[in-house]
């Protein structure tokens, strides 16, 4: 959530090891949105009881970005799966019933982080997935 503080997390594959309170996100939901200064659409990770956001601006337009993908972007505590580009950065991984989400800076402070049941989290990609055009 955005009123925590910044962690900085200079290796990722320590993430397992974070001791920090992630808030439940109970209404995820992945929003696919008309972007037109990408010319197409955008994606971003809503939930609204948590009042959070987690935006994807290098994702876009995500007809093109996106296309090859068959599954929801996820690593594991070790390995998470890790985008970064110009001022952002999202580290994903599962541990159990759970995917963790972090959302930062290009500098490793992270500045926002939720989690949310693995199950939601898939069924949520899976909506945005077969939506999208595949090569």
């Amino acid at each position: 959530m955005r009123d925590e503080p910044v962690l900085r997390i200079e290796d990722h594959r320590t993430v397992g090891e974070l001791e920090v309170d992630f808030p439940v996100a109970h209404e995820f939901v992945i929003e696919v949105f008309d972007d037109p200064s990408a010319g197409g659409s955008g994606i971003r990770f809503v939930d609204r009881g948590l009042e959070t956001q987690i935006d994807f601006p290098w994702w876009s337009p995500i007809e093109q970005d996106l296309s090859t993908w068959t599954r929801a972007p996820m690593g594991t505590p070790r390995r998470p799966f890790h985008d970064a580009d110009q001022s952002w950065q999202v580290l994903i991984w599962r541990a159990g019933d759970w995917v963790f989400v972090m959302q930062g800076n290009g500098e490793n402070e992270f500045h926002t982080w939720l989690k949310v049941r693995t199950v939601r989290y898939l069924a949520e990609w899976d909506g945005v997935l077969i939506q999208l055009p595949h090569s």
